[in-house]
């Protein structure tokens, strides 16, 4: 059984602990990986990357 509204609720549930509440832990969950520092310095360079490329393509052409 799933669908959006089943999903919606089961990601409702875990994101409140399961009713529990507990100072010495924190819940996460993943549906993928977790999304370190490392990837985010590799989004960064990618973006810088595109930043570069556009701004050289709008550089005047020689003739």
């Amino acid at each position: 059984m799933d669908g959006a509204g089943f999903s919606r609720k089961l990601l409702q549930w875990i994101a409140s602990a399961g009713g529990r509440r507990s100072p010495t832990f924190r819940w996460e969950y993943s549906i993928g990986w977790a999304f370190t520092a490392r990837e985010q310095a590799a989004v960064a360079r990618a973006d810088a990357i595109v930043r570069a490329f556009h701004r050289i393509q709008a550089l005047p052409r020689p003739t």
